[in-house]
């Protein structure tokens, strides 16, 4: 069912995705996941990079910092180094006390790991472990989160810059939280 859906929205031409970077994102995202699709990837990456720079000035607070959150995401997988401003918008918005962000509350862990993981692939690993420290301490009004990502994300930055009896803390803290199947 799920690739069903996947190969009709693939069926729209590029053309028509340029104003929907968000489903062009998404759509990204799913093909990058497949090696063989990862030049298909690439383009759609490049066409939602397109629409987030379109719509941003005309972007409420909420999209605006997933448009920055979705550019930053696409330079990453796109292998380019550019995209750190966007990256630290995205990180100072999600840090912010900001209630016009209240509607992304059951978001903003994925949001805050997502820049967490650009951050460190531009070579900021201590902004990088500061964002993923705020995404384990939720705020008043967020949802319930797994924190899955978050433990997997920090043990690995951790581990990269050297700090290792920390990133088997969070390895194991990651291995008692019950893991979906599959």
């Amino acid at each position: 069912r799920d690739e069903e859906l996947r190969d009709l929205l693939l069926a729209i031409p590029l053309a028509r995705l340029r104003h929907q970077p968000f489903l062009a994102g998404l759509l990204a995202v799913t093909l990058n996941a497949e090696e063989s699709h990862r030049m298909r990837a690439v383009q759609y990456f490049g066409v939602a990079l397109w629409g987030v720079r379109y719509r941003r000035s005309r972007a409420t607070a909420e999209e605006k910092v997933v448009l920055d959150v979705l550019e930053s995401a696409a330079l990453r997988l796109t292998g380019s180094s550019r995209g750190l401003a966007r990256t630290r918008a995205a990180a100072e918005a999600l840090d912010g006390t900001d209630d016009r962000l209240a509607d992304l509350a059951p978001q903003i862990v994925l949001l805050r790991n997502q820049t967490a993981v650009s951050l460190f692939r531009l070579g900021y690993a201590g902004e990088a472990l500061t964002v993923l420290d705020a995404a384990l301490e939720p705020r008043a009004g967020e949802v319930d989160h797994p924190l899955h990502h978050t433990f997997s994300i920090q043990a690995g930055v951790l581990a990269h810059v050297g700090a290792m009896h920390l990133a088997e803390e969070m390895c194991a803290r990651a291995d008692a939280l019950d893991w979906p199947s599959g």
